[in-house]
């Protein structure tokens, strides 16, 4: 028979690694910035601004844009685009 000892983290190593992985989540991918949020949203393909619902129709927060001719509807290239579809 083989008898083995488990060391266990303490709370507070659980918890400082915790805290590691949240701040490493939170680092921007794209510029390696901390906080992992764009400073500025870019236009949308066409160059018009995103639109925003909060709260949103679809979620809990919707993005959209109004297609190339930057009005709601439309069909083809002019259509809505939206986070929810």
């Amino acid at each position: 028979m083989v008898w083995t000892t488990a060391v266990y983290p303490t709370p507070g190593a659980r918890l400082a690694r915790a805290d590691r992985k949240s701040r490493a989540r939170t680092r921007c991918r794209a510029t390696g910035k901390d906080g992992g949020y764009l400073e500025r949203l870019p236009n949308d393909p066409w160059g018009n601004a995103y639109q925003f619902l909060n709260p949103g129709v679809h979620g809990e927060i919707d993005v959209f844009s109004y297609g190339a001719d930057g009005k709601a509807g439309g069909e083809g290239n002019d259509a809505d685009v939206g986070s929810w579809q």
